[in-house]
């Protein structure tokens, strides 16, 4: 069913972290960060963070609707994207770290999702007037980082070691891994907009 409000993107997301929390599904660990981010995109709307508040709810709720589309049809056992497919497979291997899992969620939902929902909510020339805000939800992201380091030692003990052992390197891992896969949702996003240019 097609979502109205960012509110609704939470309380689906929610739904699904607890439904992987009682089958022991690892899916439940990019749907918890999901939700984080979308809480903080949604506060940055109402804080007036970007330049078009409007758009970027517009933009959130296309984007999400991807990734609920395709947990639906996975659930259901019925076609995804053969990226989100691969990542929901993958979820059933014991040798991948959360860590692992949450990049792997991450460049699906970003690398793919998020430059066809830019494209589609900005299409033509339209697009470049997208990009400021688009570039803003980085700063967004980046300042989630911690919080999440920190919930996935509460969730994953080895993730404590690996904190002190790394000397928080792990966040640059993080950081890096969704800086990169913003620009090239942003390249991506800029072909699908002229699909026929």
């Amino acid at each position: 069913m097609p979502i109205q409000k960012i509110s609704e993107v939470n309380s689906t997301l929610n739904e699904i972290v607890l439904l992987c929390e009682r089958t022991q599904n690892r899916a439940g660990y990019f749907a918890a960060l999901y939700k984080r981010m979308t809480n903080a995109v949604a506060a940055g709307i109402l804080e007036g963070a970007f330049q078009d508040g409007p758009r970027m709810e517009k933009l959130d709720l296309v984007f999400a609707q991807r990734y609920l589309d395709a947990w639906d049809a996975h659930q259901q056992r019925t076609s995804c994207s053969a990226s989100w497919q691969s990542a929901f497979d993958n979820c059933a291997d014991n040798g991948l770290t959360v860590i692992q899992h949450i990049i792997t969620g991450i460049n699906t939902h970003i690398n793919l999702d998020l430059a066809i929902a830019a494209a589609t909510i900005a299409p033509g020339d339209s697009i470049h007037e997208l990009e400021e805000d688009f570039n803003r939800i980085n700063n967004v992201i980046a300042a989630l980082i911690e919080d999440v380091q920190e919930c996935l030692c509460q969730v994953w003990l080895p993730m404590r070691l690996l904190a002190s052992i790394a000397n928080n390197r792990q966040e640059a891992v993080l950081n890096f891994s969704i800086g990169i896969a913003r620009k090239t949702a942003w390249a991506n996003a800029l072909l699908l907009a002229y699909p026929h240019g």
